[in-house]
């Protein structure tokens, strides 16, 4: 029973430093995706990389892709 209490009340701090972490992402200056792609890589890879990070969507799907691994159980191999 208490992990399950302190189970509960750990959620809630992590999914706020999900959230606050995505945001000061954004509020850099720059593309994220020209940062991951690195400086010698062509415009046709940063929209890839802009595409598979889900870069291309709005604010609340770009924090969908990027929180559901995070909050989703892990998988067995």
């Amino acid at each position: 029973m208490i992990i399950l209490r302190r189970l509960a009340t750990a959620l809630p701090s992590v999914a706020g430093v999900i959230v606050v972490t995505f945001l000061l992402t954004r509020a850099l200056p720059g593309d994220p995706a020209a940062y991951f792609a690195g400086v010698a890589a062509t415009q046709q890879a940063i929209e890839e990389i802009r595409h598979l990070m889900g870069f291309d969507r709005s604010l609340p799907g770009q924090l969908r892709v990027i929180s559901a691994p995070r909050l989703a159980p892990a998988s067995r191999c």
